[in-house]
């Protein structure tokens, strides 16, 4: 996949959430950039989802990784990190079957993404259940 494309596929995803909240965001005035503390507590809450997406990148390579595969260097979070942008496609699937296919385009077997996305999937719901 080029850098451009990839890119390119941010831009988008971008400028279509940018129209969603010009369009529907209502009256944003309350908060404001002025607001004491806001962007201390905006880079909080960016540190804090980007160690939890990177995190979630380093668990699939292990999940891979304990199923006999042996990705090359930063490709297993690769995946995950590019399929988060399919993460707000309808259905929310779509981060599950770009993972998949970036996954089978580095050569993991399409039997052991989709094991290995049936077994997150079953981790993430026992992690909500156990919290």
């Amino acid at each position: 996949m080029s850098v451009v494309r990839r890119f390119g596929g941010t831009a988008l995803a971008v400028l279509v959430m940018v129209l969603v909240l010009w369009f529907y965001g209502g009256d944003l005035s309350e908060y404001a950039p002025r607001q004491e503390g806001i962007w201390l507590r905006i880079a909080l809450a960016t540190a804090l989802y980007l160690v939890v997406i990177l995190m979630g990148a380093f668990a699939w390579r292990l999940l891979l990784i304990s199923l006999g595969q042996s990705p090359e260097r930063w490709s297993a979070e690769r995946q995950l990190l590019l399929s988060q942008i399919a993460k707000y496609a309808p259905g929310n699937v779509g981060h599950l079957l770009g993972r998949a296919a970036l996954a089978k385009m580095s050569g993991i077997p399409g039997t052991v993404a989709a094991l290995a996305l049936v077994i997150e999937t079953g981790i993430t719901v026992v992690a909500g259940i156990l919290t």
